[in-house]
């Protein structure tokens, strides 16, 4: 994995503060990030220093995300690229064309970075496993299928509810 010790993060929101929130807490969870506002700017870090996930919000203001993954996907380690994308837009036809164009997780705006961050450490395991499966190689041991799961937002713990101690 290139960069940081969990791997490289191109985060891409037209709003600076979502950009500045995603910097700090994937940073401190070990992420080495990159920021784009735009398009355009994606493109250029892509070539510049190719990510192992990108994390694009679903409507930038200069271009069509969904173009943007699809061109992303069939370029140079697009098959290893994971995309999350950051979305205000919960209509089935939108997640469907995310979906179809590449994006591998949709996140709802407002988020919380945790969710964030798990959903990119899944991502990230998820690629583990099935990158040397398809280059013929069988996986490595250790913990891959399960990730560490970042605490939920003040809470202890790896944030997901445990239906056996649910109250009835």
């Amino acid at each position: 994995m290139a960069g940081g010790e969990r791997g490289r993060v191109l985060v891409a929101d037209g709003d600076e503060e979502v950009r500045r929130l995603l910097r700090v807490k994937l940073g401190a969870a070990g992420f080495e990030v990159t920021e784009a506002g735009s398009v355009a700017e994606v493109r250029a870090g892509a070539r510049r220093l190719p990510a192992d996930v990108l994390v694009c919000e679903g409507r930038l203001a200069d271009g069509d995300a969904a173009a943007l993954f699809r061109e992303l996907r069939a370029g140079p380690g697009g098959d290893r690229l994971v995309i999350v994308v950051l979305t205000g837009v919960d209509s089935d036809d939108d997640i469907r064309a995310a979906l179809a164009a590449g994006a591998d997780d949709l996140v709802a705006k407002p988020f919380s970075p945790s969710e964030v961050i798990l959903r990119l450490r899944v991502g990230l395991a998820r690629r583990a496993l099935i990158a040397p499966a398809r280059d013929g190689v069988p996986p490595a041991d250790g913990d891959l299928t399960r990730p560490e799961l970042p605490p939920a937002d003040g809470a202890e713990g790896d944030g997901l509810a445990d239906p056996a101690r649910s109250s009835r």
